[in-house]
């Protein structure tokens, strides 16, 4: 920043940015509902980050904290609603612990065995200019 410029991060500027991060938001659109651009927002972030104290640490730290509340927040609405309905503890679960509670969704894209005509495409430049018909396993044919 040069010399005698005043920051634009004011007591007034970083009250803004973390109501609405704190409310939910995305960093862009805590940035755009305060006027300020995102790019400085994010580089008094990383300013904040790498100082050991001061006040753009003090405002990364408080935008972090915004940020974890919001998160908490919301997750207890969630287990609120999830004593009365159940879908809403699915949903947490699901995005929680994917791998656990998410639907699985997979598209069969084979030829339930039979052979389908396509191309390999081989990595190697060298090979780009040899087709070879394929069969329903995804092996060549070498025909």
């Amino acid at each position: 920043m040069p010399a005698g410029r005043p920051s634009k991060l004011t007591d007034e500027m970083k009250a803004k940015i973390i109501r609405f991060v704190r409310a939910g938001n995305y960093y862009n659109v805590a940035c755009r509902a305060a006027g300020v651009g995102e790019r400085t927002f994010m580089r008094w972030m990383e300013m904040g980050r790498e100082a050991k104290s001061g006040r753009f640490r003090q405002f990364w730290q408080e935008v972090l904290s915004a940020e974890a509340e919001a998160e908490a927040l919301h997750v207890l609405n969630i287990t609120k609603a999830g004593v009365t309905d159940w879908k809403a503890s699915a949903r947490f679960l699901a995005a929680k612990y994917p791998d656990r509670w998410a639907e699985k969704r997979a598209i069969d894209i084979t030829s339930g065995g039979k052979r389908i005509k396509g191309y390999a495409v081989s990595a190697d430049p060298a090979n780009w200019n040899k087709d070879e018909e394929i069969d329903g396993t995804g092996k060549g044919t070498g025909d």
